[in-house]
């Protein structure tokens, strides 16, 4: 009868090491991911503070050509551009998989051919061109960037 009793004694310490082992290693694998996915929401929401400032400086030239009646944007549109370009190659420069910022890679080809399909047509402000053309672009383009920095990657 002892044993039994030291059996299963025995059994059971072994049955709370192999326990304690398989929950250390599970705990060391979900803090591994867990970091590594706070430090890439991290590097997203940067990058996504950068597309957002770039766009900022698009739509305050846009804004800016509209009300001047000047017909096209001035240098801060083309500074924003390259802010922009430079914050998408940034994601490429990382290693990451571009898949998540094509979204924003289209979004950011529409805004622009918009922006630039009326600098060539148009030298006169036209609130209804700014009202149903550049608000809609301008917005799916931040919403595509709203989305990545929101979305899982």
């Amino acid at each position: 009868m002892r044993k039994k009793i030291t059996f299963g004694f025995l059994s059971l310490v072994v049955l709370l090491l192999f326990a304690g082992a398989i929950s250390m290693f599970e705990l060391n694998r979900i803090r591994n991911a867990t970091t590594e996915l706070i430090s890439q929401g991290a590097a997203n929401a940067e990058i996504a503070e950068r597309l957002i400032e770039a766009l900022q400086m698009q739509n305050t030239a846009v804004i800016k050509m509209i009300i001047s009646e000047d017909g096209v944007p001035g240098p801060e549109y083309y500074d924003g551009i390259g802010l922009f370009d430079d914050a998408i190659l940034q994601r490429y420069e990382n290693g990451k998989a571009p898949e998540d910022m094509m979204p924003i890679i289209k979004y950011a080809q529409e805004y622009k051919e918009t922006v630039v399909g009326y600098a060539n047509e148009s030298l006169q402000p036209d609130m209804e061109w700014f009202a149903n053309n550049y608000l809609a672009s301008y917005y799916n383009l931040d919403e595509a960037i709203t989305s990545f920095v929101s979305s899982p990657h």
